[in-house]
């Protein structure tokens, strides 16, 4: 029985938040309009700074998760903490898994992908440590860490379209205004990548300050589709997985730090304490059907090995 057990705990397969919300644009499309109404914003940049035209394909992606690590860093400065693992440090746990896999790097050389992996966390930790966050080789480890994070998204590294440079002078602008406005990160301490261990939801939020979680966007929009709802789900799905109440959420505001635009929305959940129990049940909802079609999908496989 305790085999059956840890067996049905290896093939489940975690539901991404934000491929769920993707396809449910529909339902929350009025939760997430009445979010925005009790938005509250910092003062948004005049003139957003835009994508580069170069931009194409998974590099938008790519800057997105490259000013992810970046912003991250920058806290970690700020207030003196040190960064726990990224996605990347918990790939280079695991070695094996590369066996035979190579990068090449700028000078042509072929390197194994483990090794590549290690090394571009250790990068990361030591310009931290030295303060160095600023400089060209630094946001170039950010587009690295954002390229190989491809292996946890999507099973594959994503690949620039952009040269390179397109991208850190994008990088640096959007670093600059953050700096410039660095007063809207003020609190008493941060939470770097905080993660949610819940059974059937695969999320972590970017950071928190205080009681306060942030997701931060590099979109061209000031708040892109449900960017409120992702935030709002993640709080709730935090005290889901503690076994809390939603009395008890540990996050009193949801925010969304939108780069291009220097500025962060607020929203103070109890303004909207109506709408957390319909969050609730419609992740419970997903869940039950997420894992009914994993059932189906094992019996499925079961009878078709019996007629094998």
């Amino acid at each position: 029985m305790y085999e059956e057990l840890v067996e049905a705990e290896e093939r489940r397969v975690l539901l991404p938040l934000t491929a769920l919300l993707k396809k449910s644009r529909k339902r929350l499309r009025a939760f997430e309009q009445a979010l925005r109404e009790k938005a509250t914003w910092s003062p948004v940049l005049p003139d957003p700074i835009l994508a580069p035209y170069e931009y194409y394909r998974y590099d938008y992606a790519i800057a997105g998760r490259a000013f992810d690590y970046w912003l991250r860093a920058f806290l970690s400065v700020c207030y003196r903490v040190v960064e726990g693992p990224t996605i990347i440090d918990m790939l280079a746990e695991r070695p094996s898994d590369y066996d035979g896999h190579t990068v090449t790097e700028d000078n042509g050389q072929e390197i194994p992908l483990a090794i590549a992996l290690i090394s571009v966390a250790r990068k990361r930790h030591e310009a931290i440590a030295a303060h160095k966050i600023l400089s060209k080789s630094f946001l170039e480890n950010c587009i690295e860490h954002g390229m190989l994070e491809g292996i946890y998204r999507a099973g594959e590294i994503a690949e620039l379209s952009c040269p390179s440079e397109i991208m850190v002078e994008d990088l640096h602008a959007m670093a600059d205004v953050a700096i410039m406005n660095r007063a809207i990160f003020g609190g008493r301490k941060v939470d770097l990548n905080p993660r949610f261990e819940h059974v059937t939801f695969a999320a972590d939020g970017d950071f928190a300050i205080g009681n306060r979680l942030v997701d931060i966007k590099t979109t061209k929009d000031l708040v892109p589709s449900l960017a409120f709802s992702q935030v709002v789900c993640y709080a709730v799905i935090e005290a889901w997985a503690r076994g809390a109440s939603l009395e008890d959420l540990r996050y009193c505001d949801v925010g969304v730090y939108s780069a291009r635009y220097a500025a962060i929305g607020v929203v103070h959940l109890r303004d909207v304490a109506g709408l957390i129990p319909a969050f609730r049940r419609f992740l419970e909802e997903s869940e039950e059907q997420h894992l009914k079609q994993q059932q189906d999908g094992e019996a499925e496989t079961v009878a078709s090995e019996g007629e094998a």
